[in-house]
């Protein structure tokens, strides 16, 4: 380990490096050994040169199984959480994998339902930013991950007002999508009831609104799209 952090901190080897350890990160078989060094000198060496190349690289390393894939994925985490710029490069590297139509979606698109949580998002958070991840996931049939997701949203909005545009950039990432707006819902209710608690129940119903108004929105563009077009005369 210290040989590769020296030989990535080399002037003139450094590149060749770099590149070594992007291909040993894409290698299908890691001892759980390695990984944990290649996360290591991510952390330690990468990320305060080439941070979005520590980036990439770690991902690599946290999709994959093990206790030793968790730990990348921990260090990935904290080295986004602070940075806009490689918070959404993270969203942009894991969006295209999770959309796959096949068993290979599941670990970019957990990874990605994880990083999306409030409480490793950047402080502000990036409406934008999150409204790009959340399409993704929530394109996806709903499972169990959401509800941790939802929820650490649901709990940030109620301790602070100023976060509540989670609830509508949320509805808004689920373009009218019923499984998903049904699903927003059962989770909401289910987040209410956990606990007698006015701020949680208005939480809860200020997401519900938005849900209502985006199913409203959706059933009128429905209804205009198989609308006849108007003559000129009744566009006057």
């Amino acid at each position: 380990m210290a040989a590769l952090e020296l030989g990535l901190s080399h002037e003139g080897f450094g590149a060749w490096f770099r590149s070594r350890m992007y291909d040993c990160v894409n290698s299908p078989s890691l001892s759980d050994g390695l990984v944990r060094a290649l996360t290591t000198v991510c952390v330690r060496s990468l990320a305060s040169t080439h941070p979005h190349q520590a980036v990439v690289r770690l991902r690599h390393l946290a999709v994959r199984e093990g206790e030793a894939a968790r730990a990348a994925e921990e260090a990935l985490f904290e080295i986004v959480r602070d940075d806009c710029r490689l918070y959404r490069l993270l969203i942009d590297r894991l969006r295209d994998p999770a959309l796959r139509e096949s068993r290979a979606s599941e670990p970019p698109l957990r990874l990605l339902t994880e990083l999306l949580r409030s409480d490793r998002a950047p402080t502000p958070p990036r409406w934008a930013d999150l409204l790009t991840g959340w399409e993704t996931v929530f394109s996806r049939p709903p499972t169990k991950l959401w509800d941790p997701l939802v929820k650490s949203w649901l709990a940030t909005a109620a301790g602070d007002r100023t976060q509540e545009g989670a609830l509508e950039v949320m509805v808004e990432a689920a373009h009218g999508r019923k499984t998903a707006l049904h699903r927003l819902y059962a989770i909401a209710c289910g987040w209410a009831g956990e606990a007698r608690d006015p701020v949680r129940t208005a939480v809860a119903g200020r997401l519900w609104q938005h849900i209502d108004q985006a199913q409203y929105a959706h059933i009128d563009r429905t209804r205009r799209a198989g609308d006849p077009p108007r003559t000129t005369e009744e566009a006057r």
